[in-house]
């Protein structure tokens, strides 16, 4: 999946991995985080940075594959959708999970991530 790195590649990702039964919260939780993510690949994309915009998307990825691992057991993804939207915004948002790249030095806060912080202090 590496080779198909972007936004295009994680908004795909996230339509596949919904978590449909989980409570409204928790969807708009979800999309925030997807939305938290995208803001940073654009900039990774901008910046033509393929070593931030892949592990980027690992991360999103390896959530996606562990939301969709629990609604195919009948489980809820709650707990994962929250675990995961911190480690965006914790990670992601500010350049930790991909600190030697040239995105991560010159990563600017945006609304989305802004908004996803918020959420995940609630």
């Amino acid at each position: 999946m590496r080779n198909l790195c972007g936004i295009t590649l994680i908004s795909a990702l996230a339509l596949a991995a919904m978590p449909a039964a989980a409570e409204e919260s928790i969807d708009d939780l979800w999309s925030m985080t997807i939305a938290a993510a995208n803001s940073i690949v654009a900039q990774a994309q901008a910046n033509n940075d393929k070593k931030a915009m892949g592990l980027i998307v690992d991360e999103v990825q390896d959530c996606m594959t562990r939301v969709n691992d629990a609604l195919a057991a009948q489980s809820k993804p709650d707990s994962i959708v929250r675990e995961c939207a911190r480690k965006v915004s914790n990670d992601v948002c500010t350049g930790a999970g991909f600190a030697n790249t040239s995105t991560a030095a010159s990563i600017k806060t945006t609304p989305q991530c802004e908004d996803l912080a918020d959420s995940v202090k609630m």
